[in-house]
């Protein structure tokens, strides 16, 4: 049984918090930070070496710098905030206790180790083979592969612990039907665990071949597992990001889904589909029927693009209703003028919905189509 001294009671939203839950979302969140902090720099340095009146790197420090940034921008600090926000949507969203909380300690573990290690090694010019790390392309040691494949195993771990802490509510009678944040959550956890085992396949190999252990590595296979983690990562973000959106609107205006049912559904296109998406990397891959191609990166993205157009007129549309139901009904935006844009909830909500919702998905369809995909 959950005591006080494990739990403590949010003063703002009234939701129970266990203590060992709070530390590792606070610890994961700081780390995703200092991740994202990082790769801003380095993205600055490289931004200054492409700009040829100040070429500030020298050609082998911009192609550590460039690996390094990848790595860092794409994997580690989309991962480690999502842990963060798993942690939080099975624990204190639930109102309910982490049980066996030492697995996430043990997953924080492998996750700051096998990072640190493996942005170490792309620093020191020991592992300069970019974001993709294409063979016959590879690292100068194994290790790198390692620390890589050490930090998938304990993200695995992290996304076990939300399964695992959702169905031990569930058993206690603690939820019943998921909040739609967790909900999407789930969906991001899903896309996460289906990206870091795709990843792994495509690295283990790797790693086996850096060591002498098997002669060669299939670049064709590697490729097309290597693009599951690479293109899932990212949908990891946008997941994730989906669900703090319907969270936010939620805790700062009391927003409800217009229709939850089909929030939830739009979810389930994201799982079902937005990986396919991945063979828009793989447009000019001469392994890879023009068919296979031309399905994945059109039709089954356009079913997950499906999914965001819901989210994009649900989430201002129950925002609306919300502020309207407070008595902002003057014209056509008073709800709009009114809104809490004084609470830094709100404003990060409406900023992040045009910058990554609006201009992001747009010009992300858009490039990601295979016409425009081919020639940008």
């Amino acid at each position: 049984m959950a005591t006080a001294a494990t739990m403590r009671r949010c003063e703002i939203t009234g939701l129970s918090v266990d203590r060992s839950a709070e530390r590792l979302i606070m610890l994961n969140a700081v780390t995703a930070v200092v991740y994202l902090t990082i790769g801003g720099v380095l993205a600055l340095l490289i931004a200054l070496t492409r700009w040829q009146a100040v070429h500030l790197l020298a050609p082998q420090r911009f192609y550590e710098f460039v690996s390094t940034h990848g790595m860092v921008m794409l994997i580690f600090w989309i991962l480690f905030f999502e842990v963060a926000g798993l942690i939080f949507a099975s624990t204190v969203l639930l109102s309910t206790r982490m049980i066996i909380p030492w697995l996430s300690w043990v997953a924080y573990v492998m996750m700051l180790g096998g990072s640190v290690i493996a942005t170490v090694l792309m620093l020191s010019g020991q592992a300069t083979v970019m974001f993709t790390s294409y063979p016959p392309l590879r690292a100068e040691t194994p290790w790198y592969y390692a620390a890589v494949l050490v930090f998938a195993v304990g993200a695995i771990l992290a996304i076990v612990h939300f399964f695992v802490n959702i169905v031990a509510a569930r058993l206690r009678g603690d939820v019943g039907s998921l909040p739609l944040f967790t909900f999407a959550l789930m969906g991001a956890a899903i896309i996460a665990l289906w990206s870091l085992l795709s990843g792994a396949l495509a690295l283990f190999p790797v790693f086996l071949w850096t060591l002498g252990v098997i002669p060669e590595v299939d670049p064709g296979i590697y490729r097309l597992l290597y693009w599951g983690l690479g293109h899932g990562a990212q949908q990891v973000n946008l997941a994730a990001m989906v669900g703090v959106w319907y969270g936010l609107a939620s805790l700062t205006t009391g927003a409800r889904p217009v229709n939850e049912g089909l929030s939830r559904i739009a979810i389930v296109l994201y799982v079902l589909f937005i990986n396919m998406g991945a063979m828009h990397h793989l447009l000019v891959d001469p392994g890879l029927g023009t068919w296979v191609k031309n399905v994945n990166a059109s039709y089954f993205m356009y079913a997950a693009v499906m999914g965001s157009l819901i989210h994009a007129f649900s989430i201002p549309a129950s925002m609306e209703l919300a502020l309207r139901e407070r008595g902002y009904r003057r014209g056509l935006f008073e709800w709009l003028r009114r809104a809490p844009w004084g609470e830094p909830g709100f404003a990060a909500l409406v900023v992040s919905m045009i910058l990554f919702g609006l201009f992001g998905g747009i010009s992300g369809v858009i490039i990601g189509g295979p016409q425009v995909n081919m020639i940008s």
